[in-house]
């Protein structure tokens, strides 16, 4: 199932707290998840009404499951040197976005 993906500069107010709060933990589990895939994101399935927050490594197949696999290559591309992309997906709103940080 491909669906509508947008790149935002600023996720909601408790997703970007939850980042924030909590960088030095998502920074490891992207690093092994890069060290066992080679390439991919981290993903957030995330809904402030249940208190919830899943946090997980995205390999490329895993991501291609979200976005057709031309769309994952361009967002690659577009992605300055350095930055890391968060595929969020948030249940309250029901909407999926990349946050670059």
């Amino acid at each position: 199932m491909s669906i509508p993906v947008k790149q935002i500069s600023r996720g909601p107010e408790y997703i970007m707290n939850f980042i924030n709060f909590n960088m030095t933990k998502l920074n490891e589990i992207y690093k092994e998840g890069i060290e066992t895939h080679t390439t991919g994101v981290l993903g957030f399935k995330c809904s402030k009404k249940e208190n919830k927050m899943d946090v997980f490594f995205m390999s490329e197949p895993v991501i291609c499951t979200y976005i057709q696999k031309d769309c994952w290559k361009q967002w690659q591309q577009n992605t300055p040197p350095g930055k890391k992309l968060f595929l969020v997906q948030d249940l309250d709103i029901n909407s999926v976005f990349f946050i670059t940080v």
